[in-house]
């Protein structure tokens, strides 16, 4: 079970999937399919409510996915011929830092729509948004924002390393790369090398799994109490629509 279904369980969420269903059942009245372009052509209300459910959505299941990542990395299926253990932990892993960055960036898009700032999604930044005055002003939305902010720049280096330099490059990894490759098979020439292997990688692997699950559900906790901050702008939002 994810961590993240916390988000699903919250006013911002249940309050967005109403609205929608609402919507939804309208159009099914007046026999108009729903789709993103006859809401788009609708009034500014259904837009908008529209526009916040996209992106409250895509974010949560972004989210979810770091918590599939550790799934993952109990999942090995080996395969003759196919990728070695030591390499599909090590893409779990830089997959895991990779994503973890980009919530930050689905939050700030949802903030565009919840708080209407009218940045088009190409323009949606960390300053655009942090020095817009509709989100200084709100000082819960604002210090929430920062604090997420400050709990994923802790991983931050790993994600720049791993996109625009090379792949992890710790201990851990080295030594389990080191492991698998055939000319040092003959330097661990000992009836239990492939135990060593297997016990070390078991050993990462596990110690990862407690970092990452660790790191979501303090991720969860802090995307809750943003979450409902902006369900109060929301409703805000809303009723001038």
């Amino acid at each position: 079970m994810s961590c993240f279904n916390r988000l699903e369980s919250g006013k911002l969420y249940k309050t967005v999937a109403n609205d929608n269903r609402n919507l939804i059942n309208k159009l099914k009245s007046m026999s108009i399919s729903y789709d993103s372009s006859c809401v788009t052509r609708s009034k500014d209300y259904e837009y908008y409510t529209h526009n916040v459910a996209f992106y409250l959505k895509h974010t949560i299941d972004w989210c979810k996915q770091l918590d599939y990542i550790i799934l993952f990395m109990s999942s090995f299926y080996p395969k003759k011929g196919g990728t070695l253990k030591g390499r599909f932990q090590l893409y779990n892993v830089e997959n895991y830092y990779i994503r973890l960055n980009g919530v930050y960036d689905r939050v700030l898009q949802l903030i565009n729509a919840i708080f209407n700032l009218g940045l088009h999604k190409e323009d949606v930044r960390n300053n655009k948004v942090l020095n817009n005055e509709m989100i200084k002003q709100n000082i819960d939305v604002y210090l929430s924002l920062k604090r997420l902010k400050k709990n994923i720049e802790k991983h931050t280096q790993k994600r720049h390393l791993i996109l625009h330099k090379h792949s992890m490059l710790d201990k851990e990894m080295l030594f389990i790369e080191l492991l698998y490759l055939e000319e040092m098979r003959n330097y661990f020439n000992c009836p239990h090398k492939k135990t060593i292997r297997a016990n070390h990688l078991k050993s990462f692997t596990k110690n990862k799994k407690i970092e990452f699950n660790n790191t979501n559900k303090q991720l969860s906790k802090e995307m809750d109490g943003l979450f409902n901050c902006l369900f109060k702008e929301y409703e805000i939002q809303k009723a001038v629509k």
